[in-house]
């Protein structure tokens, strides 16, 4: 091992990736003095099919070959994330991930094991957790349009990491501790597992990943949303890119947002918006969240469970019903 031989030697990986190293380090009894452990934040990962599957649809459609794959692209920014493909004949192709049976199959078809990750709060491993700083919004000293990272220091050996990235390009500074934990709920706990995981598994492999998406689709009831009171969850970018296109068909009950600031202010479009305390008390409604941001959206999820309010979908799946 080159940390045994004298060199420094950094590992990077995911929670359960550092975990197991660690595991086994440890049990050769070997000193990991000159090993440090970088542990990427995870939200989840899906499962290998979702992305052979996607790429060999693409590749239909592009009839060419792919070369270069991202699902992080900052075309615009930070947010949306973008899916980007480079094709060996010249073509591109980019779209917004969470837009496409990629994302969907992100958020609703994680390994089954990431539902019961052990790496969570307390149990990291790695010297440094590092992961999206969610919550930074413009107007904050550490915004930057491009993404911004939070690093969590757990050991006493991550100063000696912050001293060598002291010396290179890194721009640091410290930021508040309780805010960025608030925004991060992905480092104490897992997602939820989906109730309709078993089903999902049983159509991807039987029909594949677009087939089984489209199915997913199809259930949603178009005639169930037209008896509740829609409400738009959220005014941001995603707003102003979309809801043109939701106002035109559909009526809106209500428009809010999770910031107080936003409370009682006329929207661009000349909706007011209010507080989500409108929707306490509510089993009438059906929510369309209008959030780009991954981790904003499990937390209104989280919101809407909490207020046994069930019917609920993102709005670029909404849009989808009528698409297909």
């Amino acid at each position: 091992m080159l940390f045994r031989s004298g060199f420094n030697v950094l590992f990077i990986g995911l929670g359960c990736d550092v975990s197991i190293l660690k595991a086994c380090v440890e049990k050769k009894q070997v000193s990991t003095d000159g090993l440090y452990f970088v542990e990427l934040l995870c939200d989840g990962v899906t499962n290998e099919i979702v992305h052979r599957q996607y790429v060999e649809n693409i590749e239909r459609i592009h009839n060419s070959k792919v070369i270069e794959f991202s699902v992080r692209n900052k075309r615009d920014g930070w947010t949306p994330l973008y899916i980007y493909s480079l094709f060996d004949n010249g073509e591109e192709h980019i779209v917004p991930f969470y837009a496409t049976d990629y994302g969907y199959a992100f958020m609703n078809y994680k390994r089954k094991g990431c539902y019961r990750c052990a790496v969570k709060g307390e149990l990291h491993k790695g010297d440094i957790v590092i992961g999206d700083y969610w919550g930074c919004i413009p107007g904050m000293r550490e915004y930057n349009e491009y993404g911004v990272s939070i690093i969590y220091a757990l050991t006493d050996r991550s100063k000696e990491l912050f001293d060598y990235m002291k010396e290179s390009d890194f721009r640091l500074m410290e930021t508040d501790k309780s805010f960025a934990l608030d925004h991060s709920p992905r480092f104490f706990d897992s997602h939820a597992l989906n109730e309709e995981w078993d089903t999902f598994d049983d159509l991807i492999k039987r029909t594949g990943l677009r087939r089984t998406v489209r199915t997913f689709f199809k259930d949603i009831d178009l005639e169930n949303i037209h008896n509740k009171q829609i409400v738009l969850w959220g005014t941001g970018n995603c707003y102003h890119q979309l809801a043109p296109y939701v106002y035109e068909r559909i009526n809106v009950w209500k428009t809010i947002d999770s910031n107080p600031r936003k409370w009682g202010v006329m929207t661009e479009y000349g909706y007011l918006c209010e507080s989500p305390k409108v929707l306490e008390g509510k089993t009438d409604v059906f929510v369309i969240i209008m959030i780009y941001n991954a981790a904003f959206v499990c937390q209104i999820i989280n919101n809407l469970l909490n207020m046994n309010i069930l019917s609920f979908e993102h709005v670029e799946n909404w849009i989808k019903v009528f698409e297909y």
